[in-house]
């Protein structure tokens, strides 16, 4: 990952682009901060890394003027022009825009015709009606707008797995090379892969406690600093995320690891278990008791020797979470998790065809350096029309090409694929002539969020009973700390798909994950096949395969369960068409 900055500049020019939108600025002016957002939250290397060497001009769509502020940025931690629209508008305004479906149009409609600018004024207008008055705020506008306030303020504090890795890189880069580190990891629900997390920790082992704070708060450029102690450095960053360091001795490293990566059900089961063994345990070690109720260390040198002492197999940190991993590690029956590099094909990304950000081959290139052998290109299909969904044409020329790409060789195989919709009645975007044509098809529900359980599972299942569909993507439509998945039976869905050998996607995106890990883990028992995929829209997102794989080991899916673990003949032997 890429790290603090570039979350940060991402962040920056995308208030940049909402703010100049409520504004009413320039169309252009806000699509161009729009895209310089995309681009650095996706930047494969740090941006001042990359503007150092020169690369970072080289970039499609990051001009003079961006590689100024750029700089700027590098120098004071501060973009002027961010800071003067900023002053422009009211302070609190850009909270509007967290709500579901509320945009900079409505943002300024509200602040211009009835001065609300901040959450609390909005749910205030909102109840009593006073949001009627203005043109396209009817009442079911109001609802939706209180639904989404309370999303807000229950995501309130929680940040994206990922954006959370990308805070914390700096402290990683400074602690890791400090000669006073000795061990160090990351902890908490970081560490157990939760898809959304309140903070960070990080658990250091050092030689020189003093130095190692200091070193961790040089590297984070915090907010501010809210607790430093011997034990433990709390700091604020920017983007309101707290992160904290525990700082132990070598020899209490392995049970303050356990101890604070969690869960806390996982750490109240491990402790009963010591219970019953005559033992203690928490964060300072694993205490046998004697007769006379004295306490003796049971030195341990790694988290695997703390599991074997308490007579159960090691327990990766994706698995604590008190789900039956205890009791499946006492017998000796977890999983083999599946790993990065057992992934072999990238698949389900977006191109120039439709509203992807590179061509074929360079998504081809791109895929080839991670290491993958193919990759299966799925644009969008003709109604997702806002996406430059592709026309029956588009998709012959697309086909065309990638026949001459893999004529040619050049170390990666392409195959055909599609994001088809599903349509509201349960049919597919294209007719079956077309469909038959695709390697693989990944169908998808991009409209109608708001049928019914019944309907929305009905038209799922429909498309899940199509001969033609291999695969199901993004099964539940969530978008984290932005929407909930529209109402569906999972249950039922994953049953359909166990029936007809359809798999189902985890779409590695960070702003969805989805399917959720608990839910492919129900997979993963009614024997449903699952695809690990990065929905990336350029390059530089094909890495969101890898967060698909850490779904995937939250969810227990070994090697086996996963078709793009399979070389790129078995995978397309392996898919539903195919059977």
């Amino acid at each position: 990952m890429a790290g603090g900055v570039n979350e940060n500049l991402a962040r920056i020019f995308g208030e940049m682009a909402e703010m100049l939108e409520i504004l009413g600025e320039n169309a252009f002016r806000v699509r161009a901060y729009e895209n310089l957002s995309r681009i650095f939250g996706n930047l494969e290397r740090g941006a001042p890394e990359m503007l150092a060497s020169g690369e970072l001009e080289k970039q499609k769509g990051v001009g003079e003027s961006s590689i100024a502020k750029v700089k700027e940025y590098t120098e004071s931690g501060k973009i002027r022009a961010h800071e003067e629209l900023k002053a422009k508008l009211p302070e609190g305004m850009l909270d509007l825009l967290k709500i579901p479906g509320f945009g900079p149009k409505k943002a300024r409609a509200v602040w211009e015709n009835l001065g609300i600018a901040s959450l609390h004024e909005l749910e205030e207008a909102a109840r009593s009606g006073r949001l009627e008055e203005l043109p396209g705020f009817a009442q079911k506008t109001e609802a939706n707008i209180l639904a989404g306030i309370e999303l807000v303020k229950k995501n309130k504090g929680r940040f994206l797995w990922a954006d959370a890795m990308h805070i914390i890189e700096p402290a990683l880069k400074a602690l890791a090379g400090h000669p006073a580190t000795v061990k160090l990891e990351i902890a908490g629900s970081l560490r157990r892969r939760k898809e959304t997390v309140k903070d960070a920790d990080l658990v250091v082992s050092s030689e020189n406690p003093a130095a190692t704070a200091d070193a961790f708060i040089e590297g984070m450029s915090p907010e501010r600093v809210t607790a430093r102690g011997d034990t433990k450095v709390s700091v604020l960053m920017p983007a309101g995320m707290a992160v904290d360091i525990r700082i132990v001795p070598a020899e209490d490293f392995p049970y303050a690891l356990h101890h604070f990566t969690g869960s806390k059900e996982h750490n109240v089961a491990m402790r009963s278990r010591a219970q019953k063994l005559n033992r203690k345990m928490n964060e300072y070690g694993l205490f046998s008791i004697g007769r006379d109720g004295e306490e003796k260390r049971v030195e341990c040198g790694s988290e695997q020797e703390i599991f074997k002492a308490l007579g159960l197999d090691y327990i990766p940190p994706e698995l604590r979470e008190d789900m039956g991993e205890i009791e499946a590690a006492e017998r000796g029956e977890l999983p083999s998790l599946i790993e990065d590099a057992e992934v072999l094909g990238a698949v389900h990304v977006h191109t120039e065809y439709s509203d992807g950000h590179d061509t074929v081959p360079e998504m081809g290139a791109a895929a080839k350096a991670l290491g993958f052998s193919y990759l299966v290109v799925c644009d969008h299909s003709r109604s997702a029309y806002y996406a430059g969904g592709l026309q029956v044409r588009d998709v012959k020329r697309q086909w065309r090409e990638i026949d001459a790409l893999n004529a040619e060789g050049g170390g990666i195989r392409f195959f055909k694929g599609i994001e088809c919709d599903i349509l509201p009645d349960g049919s597919l975007d294209y007719d079956e002539a077309v469909l038959a044509g695709f390697d693989c098809v990944i169908a998808s529900v991009h409209s109608a969020f708001t049928l019914d359980e019944p309907a929305q599972t009905a038209r799922i299942i429909a498309a899940v009973r199509n001969r033609y569909v291999d695969v199901i993507g993004h099964l539940t439509g969530r978008l984290l700390l932005q929407r909930d998945g529209y109402a569906v039976d999972v249950e039922a869905v994953l049953a359909a798909c166990a029936e007809h050998g359809v798999a189902v996607e985890i779409n590695g995106n960070p702003n969805r994950l989805d399917l959720d890990w608990r839910w492919v883990k129900r997979a993963k028992e009614l024997g449903v096949r699952v695809v690990l995929a990065s929905d990336a829209h350029m390059k530089g997102t094909i890495v969101h395969t890898f967060a698909a794989v850490g779904a995937a080991r939250k969810g227990w899916l070994e090697k086996k369960d996963v078709l793009n673990a399979l070389s790129a003949d078995s995978f397309l032997r392996a898919l539903r068409r195919n059977a």
